[in-house]
């Protein structure tokens, strides 16, 4: 992901991904799935699934 402003991909914010290549803009991340986490290098979908018995 690539931000406005900015020269250097940056990735989606905790808790979001983006499979959106060439992504400007932070409104174009989406929340992490249920039942999935996303770490701040999720890239282009969730990290992993919970573990049983985690809410987030």
């Amino acid at each position: 992901m690539l931000f406005q402003g900015s020269y250097e991909p940056l990735p989606c914010p905790a808790g979001t991904y983006s499979n959106i290549t060439g992504a400007v803009d932070t409104s174009e991340c989406t929340i992490c799935d249920p039942g999935y986490y996303c770490s701040s290098v999720a890239g282009g979908a969730p990290t992993g699934p919970c573990a049983a018995g985690l809410l987030l």
